[in-house]
């Protein structure tokens, strides 16, 4: 049988935990102060058995108007409402607040239960259910059963499970394919165990020992075991209540509203854009850069929302995109549904649904980017990958594109697969891509910074890749950019010279000054052989600073006049190839040459001879056959 989560809903004291205790026998009331008066202050749990024998989990949620932000918290993954309304009292304000909640949320499905009936006479509980109605015209709950019942007495509560036995049955199965996710609403040490979170798994499965990632706090850890409805089980999956164990983690690392992913899947941002609606019932025109309350999961989070696109108030029951920027890190999904309501004094006021937790600093500066929402908010599954690749200006790895779109990563794949069969995206290595548009922006960027490069310094052979990074795609993985570089040099827009970058076109020019700077070079080198100098010393002698002198010997190196030995050791071109001329002398009459041989044929040091052939040995000129080296075609001893 397939999970699934109810949520009750309604006024402070019209009996819910009461009626829940009826219903499932367990005291949903944890807290010592909830039992002292009688109120409940935080979301409870319990777990009901369904005529059909079908478990159920439960989440009670308090009514008191203090604590909406509690009821919040609870009422995230609910797959089905139990709104309770006394009969004593009819619908109350917190009747109505929850219940426009529960209609933000997307709920399409519940029980009302009418309760403490005992209380009242009939023909007065006939007034209230007829007012009951009247309320709940044009919600998803118009249609809904209303049960009559007495949890002192127990009358309607057999009535009541069939009903919600039939409401749970028409839930959609939940989304076990998509990447894993639980919200966290309760953290806690168990004796003997260690920190236990509590949750909502919103989508996919997890198992005992996998390894998870907490957002926003970014902590790794393992799951050591995994509890549902108080039993241990080896893995749980959307739809369930769950109790992770969690190793290594002490209980200050997390909080309520944080949520759990597979390592990788962070869903952190701080800013959001988002679909805004406001309540019809709001009076108050909302300005742009108010600051507001959007719950989202089980957390709060306080930021301002820029209303988008030419909207400067937003009234009662309309919509229009907006920019959400938060006060601090918060985690967040695509097309997950956050509820706003006012800074203070609180009240809900409508829903943001998020369509792009990357958006561009100033969405209102790019002429496409409304078009791009909507591609969000209405398009196709492939619509959206290529909408959310494409707001990448750097790319990304299919597992962050798994946790934006909440799309299992087989179909991920199969989408990208598909953009990259009509040239719309490119596979950069791995498992990392970027869409057609930001690779060209990107290739632009990087061939015009080239380009100032050598303008600013024509005697250096290039620019270092990793200041090329910096300067044109500083957000970029290191992986993914030196995959993009072998991408360009593959198509001869740049060359790829060790740890430096230049245009293919690009050739070393110098001046009459640094010409004869280089010449000077070059003799100061010539004179010590194969015994590479000390880089300062030559700096004093040639009068330049090291800067200047590597710079130089780099363009020596370019056209064939020096060797690089090691570190700001070099040897010139004529030492090199004495060198090697032994080398092949040797190998023709002997069995090669050993360093110490070479040492002392060019009256050199061990040091010297040892990294002479041991650069001939990497630059396959030579290769060592035990102690000797050997021209590369010599037959071995």
């Amino acid at each position: 049988m397939k999970n699934v989560i109810i949520g009750t809903a309604g006024h402070v004291d019209h009996g819910k935990t009461s009626l829940i205790k009826a219903l499932t026998g367990i005291d949903t009331d944890r807290l010592k102060e909830e039992q002292e008066r009688g109120m409940s202050i935080d979301i409870g749990f319990a777990v009901i058995t369904l005529p059909n024998g079908q478990k159920a989990s439960i989440v009670d949620v308090p009514g008191h108007e203090r604590f909406i932000k509690n009821m919040l918290a609870g009422a995230c993954g609910v797959n089905a409402a139990l709104m309770v309304i006394a009969a004593d009292d009819g619908c109350m304000p917190q009747t109505r607040e929850h219940l426009e909640i529960l209609q933000l949320l997307g709920l399409k499905y519940g029980v009302i239960a009418l309760t403490k009936c005992d209380l009242v006479e009939k023909d007065w509980r006939l007034v209230v259910e007829a007012d009951i109605k009247q309320h709940l015209v044009g919600t998803f709950l118009e249609r809904a059963p209303i049960v009559a019942v007495s949890s002192t007495q127990g009358f309607g509560l057999n009535r009541l499970k069939r009903e919600l036995m039939a409401a749970v049955s028409r839930c959609p199965e939940p989304p076990v394919d998509r990447p894993f996710r639980m919200i966290i609403d309760r953290a806690f040490t168990k004796i003997g165990f260690g920190s236990v979170v509590t949750g909502t798994i919103d989508a996919g499965t997890i198992h005992e020992r996998d390894e998870i990632e907490i957002s926003p706090s970014g902590i790794k850890c393992r799951i050591r075991t995994i509890e549902i409805h108080g039993e241990r089980v080896k893995e749980a999956s959307a739809g369930s209540r769950a109790a992770l164990n969690l190793s290594g983690v002490s209980l200050d690392m997390v909080q309520r509203g944080e949520q759990v992913t597979p390592p990788g899947l962070s869903l952190t941002t701080t800013r959001c854009s988002v679909l805004l609606r406001l309540l019809p019932s709001v009076e108050t025109e909302l300005k742009d850069r108010t600051r507001v309350r959007m719950h989202t999961g089980a957390a709060e989070v306080i930021g301002r929302v820029k209303l988008l696109f030419g909207t400067f108030g937003l009234s009662g029951g309309h919509t229009c995109f907006a920019l959400f920027t938060a006060e601090a890190p918060f985690a967040v999904a695509h097309h997950d549904t956050m509820i706003m309501r006012t800074y203070s004094p609180q009240s809900t006021i409508g829903s943001a649904i998020v369509l792009d937790t990357s958006p561009p600093a100033n969405p209102n500066k790019l002429a496409n980017y409304r078009a791009h929402l909507d591609d969000r908010l209405n398009g196709t599954p492939e619509e959206v990958l290529a909408t959310c690749l494409a707001s990448s200006p750097y790319g990304l790895g299919i597992d962050a594109l798994v946790g934006r779109m909440r799309t299992p990563v087989e179909d991920v794949q199969t989408g990208l697969d598909g953009l990259m069969a009509v040239g719309a995206a490119t596979n950069l290595g791995g498992r990392y891509y970027i869409h057609h548009s930001s690779l060209t922006a990107l290739t632009n960027r990087i061939i015009n910074t080239l380009g100032d490069y050598h303008e600013n310094f024509p005697a250096r052979q290039g620019m270092p890749r990793e200041d090329l990074r910096a300067a044109s795609a500083k957000a970029m993985e290191t992986k993914a950019f030196a995959s993009l570089l072998l991408n360009l040099a593959t198509q001869s827009l740049v060359v790829l010279d060790g740890p430096h970058v230049r245009l293919s076109e690009f050739k070393v020019t110098l001046s009459d000054r640094q010409h004869q700077l280089i010449e000077s070079i070059y003799h100061e080198y010539e004179r010590h052989g194969i015994v590479a100098p000390d880089a300062n010393e030559v700096c004093k002698t040639v009068g330049v600073n090291k800067d200047t002198l590597l710079t130089l010997i780099q363009v020596g190196i370019l056209s064939g006049r020096f060797h690089r030995l090691g570190e700001a050791q070099f040897i010139t071109d004529t030492a090199m190839n004495s060198a090697l001329a032994l080398v092949i002398e040797r190998s023709q009459t002997t069995a090669g040459i050993t360093v110490g041989e070479l040492r002392d044929a060019l009256e050199a040091n061990r040091k010297a001879a040892l990294q002479v052939l041991e650069y001939m040995d990497a630059k396959k000129m030579t290769r060592r056959v035990h102690e000797r080296h050997v021209i590369f075609s010599h037959p071995p001893i």
